[in-house]
């Protein structure tokens, strides 16, 4: 431990490295409003109340009901309960063009195995139904050097004690952009959990110079150098996969195999486009519903294996 943090260590007695990492980087804000939920439970019963007293479920749909043109969302995983679908779609409505695009983590770069799990039974529901563009962290992402620059030392470390996995970058953050103008970041995970048992605390800023700073931040983290895209596959059984996916999903148990989405990686020298885009199909190929894992890993086998029971175990995920 003394080497892994050696370097923190002596960067924590340096008063102008601390001053120039921190103090100088630092700037007001006036439009900054700070919002937490006191401990304990914020619906009569959680995942399934129709209503919640959480301030940071009201105080994300409060900024959502505002927004019309993009939403930028990064969070670990993304578990979008019946409620909070019947609530995105509903705001659709009033802002039929607007934009969402996710950031969270892959089957590979996901610190909670059972988490992401229940992310993927839902995940053609937000691709097909919700038309959400969903991006997902690969575990050595190009961005990884400046994320964890003692990548190498780490690694290192893994081999001589034996690990059988190198050391992965993994989302943790939770930072969303509304139209570009107000920033919220803070606990809140998009999971039931967050929106009904308890969303912890949080800060929104109104800050469009801030907004834009952190829009290109999330952005670079969704670019094909870091991220893989999920997409709708287009040619597994035609326009019949998607039906008889959304049917066994609806079931006790989830036994149809082949998932409508995919992950997609670009093709080298392709330009980077949307999944919505026409190019998208030319510029990108299939990676699969879990690249970064090999076939035989255990959370890849566990992920599948609560996929297909998924009804009765989302709830407890």
């Amino acid at each position: 431990l003394d080497t892994v943090f050696a370097a923190v260590d002596r960067a924590a007695g340096d008063p102008a490295g601390i001053q120039r990492t921190f103090v100088d980087r630092m700037k007001r804000e006036d439009g900054l409003s700070f919002v937490a939920d006191a401990p304990g439970r914020k619906a009569d019963f959680a995942y399934t109340s129709l209503g919640t007293r959480s301030r940071m479920f009201h105080g994300f749909w409060d900024q959502m009901g505002e927004t019309r043109e993009e939403l930028l969302m990064q969070s670990p995983y993304t578990v979008f309960d019946l409620r909070a679908r019947h609530l995105f779609r509903r705001h659709r409505e009033a802002a039929p063009e607007m934009r969402v695009m996710i950031s969270t983590n892959s089957l590979g770069a996901a610190d909670h195995t059972i988490t992401y799990a229940a992310n993927y039974r839902l995940r053609s529901k937000l691709i097909r139904k919700m038309k959400f563009e969903v991006y997902e962290m690969k575990p050595h992402p190009g961005i990884m050097a400046a994320h964890l620059p003692d990548f190498d030392d780490l690694k290192a470390r893994a081999e001589a004690e034996g690990k059988s996995k190198e050391p992965y970058l993994s989302i943790h953050a939770k930072t969303f952009v509304f139209d570009r103008r107000v920033v919220y970041i803070g606990t809140l995970n998009l999971d039931p959990r967050s929106f009904y048992v308890n969303g912890e605390c949080g800060v929104f800023i109104d800050d469009v110079e801030f907004a834009l700073e952190m829009r290109e931040t999330l952005l670079r983290e969704m670019g094909a150098a870091n991220s893989w895209v999920i997409a709708k596959n287009r040619y597994l059984l035609g326009f019949l996969n998607g039906p008889l996916e959304t049917l066994s999903s609806t079931l006790p148990v989830d036994p149809w195999p082949i998932r409508n989405t995919s992950g997609y990686e670009l093709k080298p020298g392709a330009e980077e486009v949307s999944p919505t885009h026409p190019d998208f199909y030319e510029n990108y190929v299939s990676v699969g519903s879990f690249p970064g894992t090999t076939p035989l890993e255990q959370r890849r086998i566990f992920t599948s294996i609560l996929k297909t029971f998924g009804m009765a175990t989302t709830p407890l995920l």
